[in-house]
């Protein structure tokens, strides 16, 4: 990152830099841009013609404060189940890094971060609460059953939750009892989310 002149997104807890995916490289400008949110506030802002991730005159202040709110709200919260079960579906190269470095950073064996039984219960019970949350913001719009964060506009708000609750199928797997109560939580609002974006997250081979 640091010989493409991408910038660090992050501080570690000694305050160095860290630096994480995703990093674009618009061959066009020639700008090399980090961090998802400015990612898309570029591509906002460079191709205006373009299909926009910030509606209604490029706001973009109530999305960034959706995305603090998610993330710790629902994401936070189910984090130990979600990081556990990634462990599971990686390749076996990438398993030995993976361990090592989740296993310092919460202290514990993965196994244990989010076992069969009360503590995996209380865990999902509060994902659950979290998204509860989320799914009464959306809810607010209209009456009740408009399928995205600004009502029938599509935006980066929802491809957030929806990037998330892509990787939460993929680590518990899309035919897992835990999925597939998920999907009808909320009247399947969620399922319904990940249809209505299909064309945004799904290639044919």
């Amino acid at each position: 990152m640091k010989e493409l002149g991408a910038e660090a997104t992050e501080e570690l807890g000694d305050g160095s830099p860290k630096w994480t995916l995703p990093v674009i490289h618009d061959s066009t400008t020639g700008a090399i841009i980090a961090d998802s949110f400015k990612i898309a506030s570029y591509l906002d802002d460079t191709y205006p013609d373009k299909p926009t991730l910030f509606p209604f005159g490029g706001i973009r202040a109530p999305i960034l404060l959706f995305h603090t709110y998610f993330m710790q709200t629902a994401i936070a919260p189910g984090r130990p189940i979600f990081v556990s079960q990634a462990f599971f579906v990686l390749n076996p190269a990438s398993k030995d890094y993976f361990r090592r470095t989740r296993e310092a950073a919460f202290k514990m064996k993965i196994e244990e971060f989010a076992p069969a039984g009360p503590k995996r219960e209380g865990i999902w019970a509060a994902f659950k609460e979290g998204l509860d949350n989320i799914a009464s913001m959306y809810a607010s719009n209209g009456d009740g059953t408009l399928p995205y964060f600004y009502g029938e506009t599509i935006s980066y708000a929802d491809l957030i939750v929806v990037s998330h609750l892509l990787s939460i199928r993929t680590v518990l797997g899309p035919e897992t009892p835990e999925w597939k109560v998920l999907e009808g939580w909320h009247g399947g609002r969620w399922k319904k989310l990940l249809e209505l974006t299909k064309k945004y997250h799904e290639v044919d081979a």
